[in-house]
């Protein structure tokens, strides 16, 4: 029987070979849309800041304003805030700030660049995110002021085929050392980043950014 529906279906392409190739054509094109589609929802929906452990418990904290009437949502706020929810609300475990300084540049040698997407976080990043580094054990360095850990990506960029660990690189024009490297690429992440950078290398005795008026920071919590 299957024969004879294959030998049918021959026939009529030889007999109407523009309509069965319309056909075929038009077919093939509507289910590799309907993948495409599916593929694309489920990676913006299932994939995304799912690799974390604890992803069903983290949050990102936005602030919202009314403008004429309209509200808008912004994600920052001020830079105490998670110290304040921890204190007041249960169920807290911890929190991270992220601040973006804006267009910094770095250099190292002959490498000069101020393209790279630079991130100050809190030592406890790694608490909730806990991407994998390459030199297991360092994550705490991120309490020291002037440290920087690189994606892999950016390393290679920077160092070229040198090891980077504990090498110095020149941010804004002051100096971090580099304490660990991520392979950011095995994780999908709203949030993206080439360097972290300790957050106490901004938060100091005789320097507090948290005190200028007009900087913003993102919480996480969980």
């Amino acid at each position: 029987m299957i024969k004879n529906y294959l030998l049918i279906a021959y026939r009529n392409f030889l007999r109407n070979k523009k309509y069965f190739l319309i056909n075929v054509l038009g077919f093939s094109f509507g289910i590799t849309a309907c993948l495409l589609i599916f593929t694309f929802i489920y990676t913006e929906t299932s994939t995304y800041d799912r690799s974390f452990s604890d992803s069903k418990s983290i949050y990102r904290v936005v602030s919202t304003a009314m403008q004429e009437g309209n509200e808008t949502r912004y994600p920052y706020t001020i830079g105490n805030l998670g110290t304040m929810a921890q204190e007041k609300l249960s169920g807290i475990t911890s929190f991270f700030r992220v601040h973006h300084y804006g267009n910094l540049e770095l250099k190292y040698k002959d490498y000069k660049s101020s393209a790279l997407n630079i991130q100050y976080v809190d030592s406890t990043f790694f608490d909730i995110l806990d991407y994998p580094i390459d030199n297991a054990g360092l994550a705490t360095d991120l309490l020291a002021p002037f440290s920087v850990i690189l994606s892999k990506q950016t390393a290679s960029k920077i160092f070229g085929t040198e090891d980077p660990y504990l090498k110095i690189v020149e941010i804004d024009g002051l100096n971090y050392t580099v304490k660990g490297i991520i392979d950011t690429k095995k994780y999908k992440s709203h949030f993206q980043f080439d360097l972290l950078v300790s957050m106490t290398s901004v938060i100091r005795p005789d320097y507090n950014i948290i005190e200028l008026e007009g900087i913003h920071f993102q919480p996480i919590l969980s």
